[in-house]
């Protein structure tokens, strides 16, 4: 429920003192101000896309796109977060890098003599 459907139900259902609901209505006009000064424009955005970004890809190289409406710029990136709350998360996500890292690298396996696959 919203300040403004809380407002509207309580001047509209409820028995009140004059005074009240005159500050009731005056309220109900400052929200609505408020609301309707801090929404934003309509903005346009580009049709759905049915294909792969691969087969976009193939038609854009080939230049057979279908027209569409240009893309806002994307958000910009939010700064990387420590998200490890206990040493025991800390380690798991320190040895997966390390896996990640060496398998990149091709370290070979002990195991298997192979290199690592990740």
């Amino acid at each position: 429920m919203t300040e403004l459907s809380f407002l509207i139900d309580l001047l509209m259902e409820h028995k009140l003192p004059r005074v009240t609901k005159l500050a009731i209505a005056e309220r109900i006009k400052l929200v609505e101000s408020i609301r309707q000064s801090s929404s934003p424009a309509p903005r346009p955005t580009s049709p759905a896309v049915a294909q792969a970004p691969s087969t976009m890809a193939l038609l854009a190289k080939h230049g057979a796109l279908p027209p569409t409406m240009p893309i806002d710029a994307p958000p910009p990136e939010e700064p990387v977060t420590v998200v490890a709350q206990t040493p025991e998360t800390a380690a798991a996500m320190i040895s997966r890098q390390t896996a990640i890292a060496e398998s990149i690298a091709g370290k070979v396996d002990k195991v298997t003599g192979r290199p690592r696959k990740w």
